[in-house]
């Protein structure tokens, strides 16, 4: 009998990376990842998360233009059990501070262009820890 994995989207990672680990996960314009990089991608995004203090129930937030890290960074909040919350890179730091009031993250991440207006809100409001990193380290494949 087959075993069968459970409902949640990094079950299925898990479940498809022993499977088939060496089977492309994504094709993002021509940058392909396996099944077995992207689980120990995600693991390394969920590690760094849970080293920043972020639990079960804590929000994650991300700010940059639609990307493969921004897809692996999900990931990993999905897997400490934070709520991933994608920030539109075209808001305005106002906008932006209206949205960090309502969902409250624990850690945003950042893309390093957008870091200035990301500074103009945590001056608004200082409640999260930034992540920024011009070769996006914190989510260095594996």
């Amino acid at each position: 009998m087959e075993a069968h994995m459970s409902g949640t989207v990094t079950d299925a990672l898990n479940y498809w990376s022993r499977s088939v680990p060496n089977l492309p996960a994504i094709d993002f314009d021509g940058d392909v990842v396996t099944y077995s990089e992207l689980a120990g991608w995600a693991d390394g995004v969920a590690h760094d998360l849970a080293s920043r203090g972020v639990s079960p129930g804590d929000r994650v937030s991300f700010l940059g233009a639609n990307s493969l890290e921004w897809a692996v960074a999900s990931l990993g909040a999905m897997k400490v059990g934070a709520i991933a919350v994608g920030f539109n890179h075209r808001m305005l730091a106002g906008e932006l501070t209206t949205l960090v009031e309502d969902c409250e993250p624990k850690v945003v991440y950042c893309d390093e262009a957008l870091l200035p207006r990301l500074e103009e809100v945590q001056q608004a409001r200082n409640t999260f820890r930034s992540q920024c990193s011009k070769r996006r380290a914190y989510t260095a494949r594996r």
